[in-house]
């Protein structure tokens, strides 16, 4: 029996996608060849590696099958240095993604054993790179020696890489004596850099350590150690993709600026450099670069990008931008959140009068907001939306540091255009694999410009034998004061059964129908990779607010894809693909899980993910049995009527071989169990119909309200299912002849509640009722 479970343990990983939790080394100089070791979990051998460096890769045999995929690999001597994706393809799918690190320096590996100043590793030759890793209070040293004068720079490479620690640096003299300490090196993001100078000849030692201390997963970091140029500006930030620009780069230990042309979306000094280059935005837009030395606002045509530095403490830059009074308008700044500038950009439009209409950067970033929207936790630059004034023809666009800062490090991108109700999509999930009969998910992430409606997401020009559900985000509910910025969405992806194995490039996208009429659709951005970075409190801030993950959406993919193998089993929800739930009441979804593998225990919970909804309570019973059970909805009079998904999952496997097996998603409407149609008039007598939704068949009561002094309309009762309703009003003649407006309030009781009737009223309704003399 031993031997059959190791055997159908082995069978369930050998199905399952592959992983890759690591690479060893992370980098490697180029021109030479090393041994590449990609480890993880259900790696097969045999399978694709797919990569953009230039490169030959030739499999070695593994020492731990199914957890290790060894390579030869020999690097192209012009290599540019730069971070290249690498990643698996397998005939069970297709694996995340990891950053390899190409450089100029000679490598060496970290010697475990060098937590202290007295345990240093010594690195008797520069320039060298060291791979390395610290796991939470983890500290390592390392020894170099140096001459009196003599700079070197001293860099680590971490979350540029996708590293989730927060590295921090410091050089002691040869009695322990801190000389320099760097964190948070302004355009490295987190990771930090350092030009030393050797006060005397001697020894030193080199520490790196977590920040905060924090354990994480991905821990890794290279420590490059020599003397080579470096940049810490750039301008400008982008240009549109098909046109020709230079970019100066400067700053750093840069004599003088210099001037290259952007490659492939990054910016390389020029010459046998170990700096890393830096991402450039690539636009469809008309771009310009700010004029210098005119104190006048420049003029900043609408949908045009413009590209400027804040050069000096205290400089703001103003540019005048046509609008019409009444319109509504965009302004966006791109800066910091670029990783590259030091920007801590403040936007304000003011008036022709100099009067301030609006700001955006000045206050913390907000999750929910009501007449004007700044960024949330998915973006560092402010935006803002305005409506001009009536009448006016310009107004003032200005663009400063928060904190009076100013530099050749601080670029910008500014845009400005007349703004509809809009939103934009980027996905939270970096890739996908969906088993050939069974379902995946993609989990999307909305942001709100101004547009508060529903909004579809789906998937473009999906082949045949794949099936996409779900992608529901519901309208904002209207009569609150706030309303969210942010919305998730989660996307159903079915291949059938008998699907082949391949891989797609896929386009998520999302759809919405303006009041107007005008439909818009915008293709969402994907991650690249995602690496999750610990805190405090787990994945979450001392605000209990989500951590951002690493993200290289500098890589320009959009969601890589792969149709695998079988799943080891179907979960089947007995329901219709789309239903609807009246106010109050509850819906049942029983479901069952096949299993495809003989023998595998049979999951006897589900998990559901509702998406969009509020105000809901779900259970799944007190009977539960292998291989199918039953979820319950419950809905109160509280929950807002609209439309979200729900998405039910279960474990199945053995131990720690489970895996997440997803049905598709359901889409559920929640509506009003009645309403109550206008009536129409006969003489002083109201009468009107009432729509029930199926399943609801209490008597209503309507009783009329806001009546005219002198009018007397009493309430009636419309019986169980009856949907017909007539009022006798009584005017005296103190009544005021003419129209007037009157309320008709309908109240109810649930057909269903755990305390037997329940009210059950509704919104009032706008009724006329006419007075003859």
């Amino acid at each position: 029996m031993m031997r059959i479970a190791i055997l159908f343990i082995a069978s369930l990983a050998s199905a399952a996608p592959p992983v890759l939790t690591s690479l060893e080394p992370w980098g490697a100089q180029r021109g030479k060849a090393l041994t590449l070791t990609l480890k993880g979990q259900y790696l097969p051998e045999g399978a694709k590696i797919v990569s953009t460096l230039p490169a030959t890769f030739t499999p070695l045999a593994s020492e731990a099958p199914g957890k290790t995929l060894p390579y030869l690999v020999e690097i192209k001597p012009d290599t540019p240095v730069g971070l290249y994706p690498v990643r698996i393809l397998s005939p069970n799918g297709v694996s995340n993604l990891l950053l390899f690190s190409v450089g100029t320096f000679p490598e060496m590996k970290e010697k475990e054993g060098n937590d202290s100043a007295e345990a240093a590793q010594k690195v008797n030759q520069t320039p060298a790179i060291v791979n390395g890793s610290l796991k939470a209070a983890d500290r390592d040293f390392y020894e170099v020696y140096g001459k009196a004068g003599e700079k070197r720079v001293f860099e680590v490479e971490a979350r540029r890489m996708g590293s989730a620690i927060d590295p921090s640096l410091r050089i002691y003299d040869s009695a322990g004596k801190l000389l320099s300490r760097v964190e948070d090196t302004a355009g490295l993001g987190v990771d930090c850099r350092v030009e030393f100078t050797f006060p005397k000849e001697g020894t030193y030692k080199i520490e790196v350590r977590e920040a905060r201390f924090s354990d994480q997963a991905s821990n890794f970091y290279r420590l490059k150690m020599g003397s080579y140029p470096y940049a810490t500006a750039v301008y400008p930030l982008g240009w549109n993709r098909l046109k020709d620009v230079d970019v100066e780069l400067s700053g750093g230990n840069l004599p003088a600026p210099v001037t290259v042309k952007p490659l492939d979306g990054m910016v390389h000094l020029p010459g046998s450099t170990a700096s890393l280059p830096f991402p450039f935005v690539q636009s469809d837009l008309p771009e310009m670069l700010e004029p210098v030395n005119d104190a006048r606002p420049r003029f900043l045509p609408a949908n045009t990008v413009m590209n400027g530095r804040i050069r000096k403490p205290g400089e703001i830059d103003r540019y005048s931008f046509p609008v019409q009074g009444g319109k509504t308008y965009l302004v966006e700044a791109e800066a910091r959140a670029g990783g590259v500038s030091q920007l801590d950009a403040l936007l304000t439009v003011y008036g022709v009068n100099g009067d301030r209409i609006e700001s955006a950067g000045d206050k913390p970033p907000k999750q929910a907001v009501n007449a004007f929207i700044v960024a949330g936790d998915y973006s560092r630059d402010p935006y803002l939306v305005f409506e001009a004034p009536k009448g006016a023809m310009q107004v003032t666009i200005a663009v400063e540091d928060l904190n009076g800062s100013g530099s050749a490090a601080h670029a910008y991108r500014l845009i400005a255009r007349e703004q509809k109700p809009d939103f934009e999509v980027s996905l939270s999930t970096p890739y996908v694999n969906i088993p050939s009969g069974g379902t995946a998910v993609v989990a999307v992430n909305v942001d709100r410009r101004g547009y508060n409606g529903d909004i579809r997401l789906t998937v473009k020009d999906l082949p045949k034998d794949i099936e996409v559900a779900g992608g529901t985000i519901p309208a904002e509910i209207p009569d609150i004061d706030t309303r969210q910025v942010s919305r998730r969405g989660v996307l159903t992806l079915t291949a059938k059964a008998g699907a082949p194995a391949r891989t797609l490039d896929l386009t998520v996208i999302g759809e919405a129908k303006l009041e107007d009429g005008t439909r818009i659709e915008r293709k969402a951005l994907g991650p690249g990779m995602q690496t999750n970075i610990r805190g405090s409190f787990g994945f979450v801030d001392s605000s209990r607010r989500a951590i951002r993950p690493f993200e290289a959406p500098w890589l320009g993919l959009a969601l890589p894809a792969m149709v695998g193998i079988e799943p080891p089993g179907v979960l089947e929800v007995k329901a219709p693909r789309r239903v609807r739930i009246i106010q109050g009441m509850r819906y049942d979804f029983p479901w069952t899980f096949a299993s495809k593998t003989p023998g595998m225990q049979l999951p006897s919970a589900v998990t559901p993910d509702t998406p969009g909804g509020r105000d809901l309570r779900i259970s799944d019973g007190n009977k539960r049995q292998p291989g199918k059970g039953l979820m319950t909805m419950n809905t109160t009079i509280g929950t807002p009527t609209g439309t979200f998904d729900v998405i039910l999952s279960t474990r199945a496997g053995m131990g720690m071989n489970d895996e997440v097996v997803y049905a598709p998603a359901i889409t559920v409407d929640v509506v009003q169990g009645y309403d109550v149609g206008a009536p129409k008039q006969d003489g002083l007598k109201l009468f009107g119909t009432i729509r029930r939704e199926d399943g609801f068949s209490a008597p209503v009561t309507i009783t009329p309200d806001a009546l005219p002094l002198g009018v007397a309309c009493p309430p009636v009762e419309v019986g169980e299912n009856g949907t017909e309703y007539a009022i006798e009003c009584q005017a005296s003649k103190e009544a005021p002849a003419g129209e007037h407006m009157i309320l008709l309030n309908a109240a109810s009781i649930l057909p269903q509640g755990e305390k037997g009737k329940v009210p059950y009223k509704i919104a009032p309704v706008e009724a006329k009722l006419r007075i003859g003399k």
